[in-house]
């Protein structure tokens, strides 16, 4: 089950058709926050459709196949809308297969829970 941050972020974006700036003003989160959220949480709703469809018996092949489809209507629906440039969704959208197929076979969480006050909400420094 997705985190509340995660339901939050997913169902402005997603079912709300709200952006970024939006959801940041709304939730008080920054703009990259946001970004992150969001990109995780779709990363965990994959990994949670791809065990629903091996319970179900569905290949993972049509899942891939129907996550990508819709990752590229989205990116259609947001180059349509003035959001992003054709440029920005061919770089998108290239190598996606892969991108949507290594998380789905992906078996470990991509993060920490959004909710842990411990965790920067940035990239891990380097270490050593």
């Amino acid at each position: 089950q997705l985190s509340p941050p995660a339901r939050m972020v997913i169902t402005l974006l997603e079912i709300e058709d709200r952006s970024v700036k939006e959801i940041a003003l709304l939730t008080g989160w920054s703009a990259p926050l946001v970004k992150v959220r969001a990109f995780r949480a779709r990363a965990e709703m994959k990994r949670l459709l791809a065990q629903v469809a091996k319970d179900k018996g569905v290949a993972v092949d049509t899942l891939v196949s129907a996550l990508v489809d819709a990752e590229k209507s989205r990116t259609v629906k947001q180059v349509t809308d003035g959001r992003i440039t054709q440029a920005q969704a061919d770089q998108r959208l290239e190598g996606l297969t892969a991108r949507v197929t290594e998380r789905v076979n992906s078996a470990r969480p991509a993060h920490a829970p959004d909710d842990d006050p411990a965790r920067p909400a940035g990239p891990a420094a380097p270490t050593g």
